[in-house]
């Protein structure tokens, strides 16, 4: 299934503990190797499959996909690893 420009997806990550009961911290690859973490409401993370929700804002074809993640104070934009979002 083909990945359309503001429809939601699960994306992989490593999904931690926050600070707070209503928050996780997740960490997310992006394509160059770096990771990137964010505060995120507990809502929007699966934490037995390890994923986040996110919104996917463009494709910029392999390797990166630019998404919109949910976060504790509003949302924040990042390029992802495209083979981190699951296509179904």
């Amino acid at each position: 299934m083909a990945m359309k420009t503001g429809s939601s997806r699960a994306l992989r990550c490593v999904v931690r503990r926050g600070m707070f009961s209503d928050e996780r911290v997740v960490i997310v690859n992006r394509p160059d190797g770096e990771t990137e973490s964010f505060f995120v409401p507990t809502s929007t993370v699966n934490e037995t499959r390890s994923t986040v929700r996110v919104e996917i804002a463009k494709k910029n074809g392999a390797p990166g996909t630019l998404v919109v993640l949910r976060t504790t104070e509003g949302e924040a934009c990042v390029l992802v690893r495209s083979s981190d979002i699951d296509q179904g």
